[in-house]
């Protein structure tokens, strides 16, 4: 933090601040607001008064001005008057009492990468669980989403406009940890190439300068409040796109997230065995055997396909590769992929649904009838 260690008494005065100013002397004003002194048993050499609010009384200041190690993003007027002042507690400046030398900005956010292709999950979300580094708490699995709200294609600054608030995004950037903290983008630039069908599966976009805040969702109304004092993350500038997986029929979340699934078409790389007895899930949209319950259906020695003896229509039209999605056959046909009537070329053939159509189909797994 290139924070001062000189060993002085502690300094009177008001606790709150927003510049070094605003301490008695030898104090410095933290980024969380509040004026320490300098302690040579703490690790920074900093310590709050025991005045300061509950939680920073008499403690250690740490990374960033906290007390638990987590770098918190400076508050703005403290930022403003030490570029001013040349304070060394927010420019990163080392003091010696004779002269200082200016290291230059800290920056208090987290730098992460995330993995370029993102897996579809249904509609306009996309994600991965690849963040690099690990945001150190273990307990929590990590997930990076890119959510579209419709197929708005361009250039757009993240944080301003709809683009504030989880609630209104048209295209929403968020970092979760799985019962913990949310990150939600707050700073940066996102291009959609005019190429993009991101609800229908296919998207690139371009990301720049992001930075990405601790929020509060309300889950009922998607409200977003930047919590105070939260920790943040930057987001290299990255080119990201949806993942394509050759020969795989199943949405490809299905593919990055934790679980086994069968029936894709590939074997997914979270399977320990090619095994039926393997599986952990075969209800992926598009998977062969949907809705016939893991492992019914899905042949025993390679579980990325189905046992073709569930296909009640003509053997040859089960996984053709001619591009017709046969429909009714008692197992889903990988010409289909993921989706529902809509994607049905054939119902009619003999042996599916008794030839009644397409009407009989059952819209949750067009394998079936309704």
């Amino acid at each position: 933090m290139g924070l001062a260690l000189a060993s002085v008494a502690g300094c009177a005065g008001s606790e709150q601040c927003s510049k070094d100013a605003d301490c008695a002397t030898e104090g410095l004003c933290e980024p969380t607001g509040f004026c320490s002194f300098a302690d040579e048993e703490c690790p920074t050499g900093r310590r709050y008064r025991d005045e300061a609010p509950a939680g920073q009384a008499g403690a250690c200041v740490l990374v960033g001005g906290t007390t638990t190690g987590v770098a918190l993003p400076p508050t703005a007027g403290a930022v403003d008057d030490a570029s001013s002042s040349g304070s060394s507690s927010s420019t990163g400046a080392t003091s010696t009492g004779a002269e200082s030398t200016d290291t230059g900005p800290v920056d208090p956010c987290t730098e992460v990468t995330v993995d370029k292709g993102l897996g579809h999950f249904g509609g306009g979300l996309y994600a991965t669980e690849e963040i690099d580094p690990n945001l150190g708490n273990q307990a929590f699995g990590e997930r990076f989403e890119l959510r579209f709200n419709n197929a708005l294609t361009g250039d757009f600054n993240l944080g301003q406009l709809q683009w504030a608030s989880y609630a209104t995004c048209p295209q929403c950037l968020t970092v979760v940890e799985t019962g913990g903290r949310t990150f939600f983008a707050t700073e940066g630039q996102i291009s959609v190439d005019a190429a993009s069908q991101p609800m229908e599966g296919t998207f690139s976009v371009q990301l720049a300068d992001v930075v990405l805040s601790q929020v509060e969702i309300d889950p009922a109304t998607l409200t977003t409040t930047i919590v105070d004092g939260g920790a943040c993350l930057r987001l290299a500038n990255t080119e990201l796109e949806s993942l394509v997986v050759d020969g795989w029929h199943c949405q490809t979340g299905a593919y990055v997230d934790s679980a086994c699934h069968c029936g894709c078409g590939v074997l997914d790389p979270q399977c320990e065995t090619a095994a039926a007895d393997a599986c952990e899930a075969c209800d992926a949209p598009g998977a062969c055997a949907k809705g016939l319950g893991c492992p019914t259906g899905i042949s025993a020695l390679d579980n990325s396909v189905c046992d073709p003896a569930g296909w009640d229509c003509a053997l040859e039209s089960f996984g053709a590769g001619d591009g017709v999605c046969d429909c009714g056959c008692g197992l889903i046909d990988p010409d289909c992929g993921p989706g529902g009537v809509e994607l049905c070329d054939v119902c009619g053939a003999a042996g599916a649904c008794g030839g009644i159509g397409c009407g009989a189909i059952d819209p949750n797994n067009i394998g079936t009838c309704d």
